[in-house]
């Protein structure tokens, strides 16, 4: 009895863990910006991820301690209350989605003078970079989950911070990168730390756009001035200190206005090479485990005419598969839900209904791609938790790789392997041999590709290192020396040169 009465009293001290503090399971990669449709749409269809945009200019567009009935205080200072956000989060917390917080636009109060730019857009002062990490942490405290508001447990700093019409410093042109990265420092920091004062385990996100490769640091001298996610990103870290950073990526086409996506888009990085950024960080970052998580808080294909649709739908399942294939994307996000009138009078319609509220293609592919109901799941879906690895031919050179290959290649032999780690199992990658443009990729476990040159196209799933139930051995091959390579399950490799072995796959 007493045993009995002591473990009583300990739980009742230790409590249970709180909700603000245990990060929500994802059920998968799916997510859309809802644009305040009917959540049951969402909700029916298996989204597991939703995100809204949170202003900072209407949550507070004045600094002010004395609060309304229509607001709440936090830290002091007072915060209006967007009631019909509220119920958005609510519904779709209260149906087990995870809620993404996109936390931009600065009031005037706190905004530096930036010419000809959209003032919203103008980065905080420093002063004011202390008043959006406030409001970063009232947004994380009042939907912490345990207000009866609903829960938002991922929050995207600013919008395409390295894109200066969305995070203006106040140039105008060939502008000071290390200021630039400098002021969006001291942002994030004190954002992250107000968010995970209050959830701890929440994450706080950085938000780039598609120009990936240090050859678009010369887009700085644009009239509206770039700087590569590259430069940002390496420029940036050490000014993190040991905050767990993660990233929020845009992988928009290389055209925003034609929907192809291609694994030779490098140096940007859209639909079709995304695992090229997963393999950057995982090569970069080998000791951070959190900065190999990336979630695609942004992302569209045009479908703006009837041709344009067929091309949104085919690709919008293309980039399923692709980004099934790169271990670490935790969610896909996509923009919009709806068309805006707006964007399609300049030749723009990402939205998957039409803005007359007509569905397009797209949003059957959308509704199904993780539903057995339809005809799905099918785009990479229906294999999990495996991936499809694939030998492919273009009647020169071979191609590895769980994603996307270029058009001109055919698949030969494919097998599966586990998108995620378990036991006894070991990580590969896919690497483009001789550089961003090579001709063709291989199969490796070491993230930087063995090779001198070689290109880390990203991690691709995991291999068995014993051989299990229903699995076979598969070998790296070669043709001459370095010309070639591919993959097979002949240990003789098919009468050419056996590189190694790489471990066990199913059929």
């Amino acid at each position: 009895m007493q045993k009995i009465l002591f473990l009583f009293l300990f739980f009742q001290i230790l409590g249970k863990p709180n909700i603000r503090d245990t990060y929500p399971i994802k059920k998968d990669i799916k997510g859309i910006q809802p644009d305040f449709q009917d959540p049951n749409q969402m909700i029916g269809n298996k989204v597991s991820t939703v995100a809204f945009n949170f202003p900072w200019f209407e949550w507070q567009p004045t600094k002010k301690t004395s609060c309304s009935s229509s607001e709440f205080k936090y830290d002091g200072y007072c915060y209006q209350i967007n009631q019909h956000t509220v119920n958005q989060v609510r519904t779709y917390t209260n149906a087990g989605l995870t809620v993404t917080g996109i936390l931009y636009g600065v009031p005037e109060f706190a905004r530096q003078t930036c010419p000809n730019a959209n003032k919203v857009f103008c980065s905080p002062t420093i002063k004011g970079s202390i008043d959006y990490g406030r409001f970063a942490g009232a947004i994380a405290y009042y939907f912490n989950g345990e207000l009866g508001n609903g829960r938002v447990a991922d929050f995207v700093i600013h919008n395409e911070v390295n894109a200066a019409e969305w995070f203006n410093i106040g140039c105008a042109n060939n502008c000071d990168v290390n200021k630039w990265v400098k002021m969006y420092s001291i942002s994030y920091n004190y954002a992250y730390d107000f968010i995970v004062k209050e959830q701890k385990n929440a994450r706080v996100l950085i938000s780039f756009e598609h120009h990936f490769g240090k050859e678009f640091d010369r887009m700085i001298k644009n009239k509206s001035p770039v700087v590569s996610v590259e430069t940002f990103l390496t420029t940036l870290v050490p000014m993190l200190k040991t905050r767990k950073w993660r990233i929020a990526f845009h992988s928009y086409p290389k055209n925003l206005l034609k929907p192809i996506i291609s694994p030779n888009d490098y140096p940007q990085i859209t639909f079709g090479n995304i695992g090229v950024l997963a393999g950057y960080l995982r090569k970069n970052y080998p000791n951070n485990p959190h900065a190999w998580e990336i979630q695609l808080t942004e992302n569209g294909l045009n479908g703006v005419n009837a041709e344009m649709e067929k091309l949104q739908n085919k690709n919008l399942c293309q980039s399923y598969i692709n980004i099934l294939g790169t271990p670490g994307i935790e969610s896909f996000i996509y923009h919009r839900l709806k068309d805006h009138p707006d964007e399609t009078k300049q030749g723009l319609g990402l939205g998957l209904w039409a803005h007359d509220n007509r569905y397009k293609p797209a949003w059957a592919t959308f509704c199904y791609v993780n539903n057995k109901n339809g005809d799905g799941p099918k785009c990479g879906f229906e294999l999990l938790p495996y991936v499809k690895l694939v030998r492919g031919y273009n009647g020169q050179f071979h191609w590895v790789t769980t994603r996307q290959m270029p058009d001109n290649f055919k698949i030969e032999r494919s097998w599966k392997i586990l998108r995620d780690e378990e036991k006894d199992t070991t990580l590969v990658y896919e690497c483009r041999v001789g550089g961003p443009n090579g001709k063709h990729t291989m199969i490796s476990k070491d993230v930087n590709c063995e090779f001198n040159g070689n290109f880390n196209m990203g991690p691709m799933g995991y291999v068995y290192n014993n051989q299990v139930e229903g699995s076979v051995p598969i070998y790296r091959c070669s043709i001459g020396g370095v010309h070639d390579h591919f993959i097979s399950n002949d240990n003789g490799c098919e009468g050419l040169r056996k590189d190694k072995f790489i471990g066990y796959v199913k059929n």
